[in-house]
């Protein structure tokens, strides 16, 4: 079945998400984040933590974090703790 041509609603909020610039210290936050992440694997780590940390809702943290690093937090972490299992 072909997908329904996106409303002019969903272009616009597509556009602004794209050239929305946010402060220097929150993109440091989200670096933060990551490198917790990278720290922590092995424990259990939600989502409602890691956004809080940085201050934003975790809508925003997850578009941001994949802004920056083409995935979502969910699924880096999962290929984190599958690399680190194959060493």
């Amino acid at each position: 079945m072909p997908k329904a041509p996106k409303t002019f609603y969903e272009r616009e909020l597509e556009r602004i998400y794209s050239e929305e610039v946010l402060p220097p210290e929150k993109f440091e936050q989200v670096r933060q984040s990551r490198t917790f992440m990278e720290e922590h694997y092995s424990d259990r780590l939600e989502l409602d933590d890691l956004a809080s940390a940085t201050h934003m809702s975790r809508f925003h943290f997850v578009r941001i974090f994949q802004q920056m690093y083409g995935l979502t937090p969910r699924v880096y972490l999962r290929d984190l703790r599958i690399a680190k299992a194959k060493t």
